[in-house]
């Protein structure tokens, strides 16, 4: 049984990739839509991890504090969650990707990229050669890093944002949209503008 955990708007983005791999999943995980039907998929309640071993879960929530925890309760408990690539999207063949990461329609993956688990490279994104990116990071649609970038685990990178090449972007921070890192940016903070400066430091 192959279920995408989450039927919101990301939810729902996904099960148009995975539809355009002709691969139809058998419905969502969603406690707070229970009784619906979601784009002509029914909703199963999360006990439904308690009560079959042989459910395969796509990662489908885009918020990545919440992604993060349910990825880790299910990677806990031995869940198998497919990495889902869009067929109009390019990955080097000599690029990796960690379980569980969704690749979207226009993206463009280049060789010696390394990505981590759970990681959503959003529509129209370019990830750089040699560029890496850590667990549960979220690149947003459009958005560009240059050759040998880092992203650290956890961390946004904003709607048209950049981060120029050799540039890092730490751990659970944010880069607004369409910020240009043009220097390093630290752990747990939120930067933005052009060139991105640190506005605020994150709770994390």
């Amino acid at each position: 049984m192959r279920l995408i955990y989450g039927a919101g708007g990301h939810g729902r983005v996904l099960l148009d990739a995975l539809r355009a791999q002709h691969a139809e999943p058998d419905g969502f995980i969603d406690d707070g839509k229970l009784g619906q039907t979601i784009d002509g998929l029914p909703v199963f309640p999360r006990a439904i991890l308690d009560e079959r071993a042989d459910v395969e879960v796509f990662h489908g929530i885009g918020y990545i504090d919440v992604r993060r925890r349910i990825g880790l309760e299910l990677k806990a408990r031995g869940v198998v969650t497919p990495t889902v690539v869009h067929p109009r999207a390019w990955v080097s063949p000599r690029a990796t990707l960690g379980p569980g990461t969704v690749v979207y329609a226009g993206v463009v993956v280049n060789t010696g990229a390394v990505v981590g688990e759970g990681v959503i490279l959003n529509t129209g994104c370019v990830v750089e050669h040699d560029v890496q990116i850590g667990d549960w990071a979220h690149v947003s649609p459009n958005a560009t890093l240059g050759g040998a970038a880092r992203v650290g685990a956890s961390t946004w990178i904003g709607l048209g944002s950049t981060v120029l090449p050799l540039v890092s972007v730490g751990a659970n921070s944010i880069l607004g949209g369409g910020a240009v890192a043009n220097r390093d940016v630290p752990d747990d903070v939120v930067a933005v503008g052009v060139p991105a400066r640190v506005i605020k430091q994150r709770q994390v």
